[in-house]
């Protein structure tokens, strides 16, 4: 009986070994690409959140010039940077 529970015993262990062991190497695995994916954020620059910066705020105007010609705002001066013609209702009148 004590071989039999010997026996046991040491192909639980081993079976355990074997498991710890997978999931060091999937772990090693997981780190490698996560640090690859990080290597990509580390090159984003100020001059990326910059442009990104002013994306949004050209995106916020476009949309609340877009706004207000729906709205019956007529445009008559030119805005250089994006290239709006602007005039306001009260010209209008």
């Amino acid at each position: 009986m004590t071989t039999y529970l010997a026996i046991i015993t040491t192909a639980l262990v081993i079976s355990q070994i074997i498991r710890v062991v997978q999931n060091a190497i999937s772990l090693h695995r997981q780190n490698t690409v996560f640090k690859a994916e990080c290597d990509e954020l580390y090159k984003l620059t100020d001059g990326d959140f910059k442009r990104q910066k002013e994306f949004y705020e050209n995106g916020n105007e476009f949309f609340k010039r877009m706004n207000a010609i729906e709205n019956g705002i007529f445009f008559k001066y030119i805005d250089k940077e994006l290239g709006w013609m602007c005039e306001s209702e009260e010209d209008n009148e």
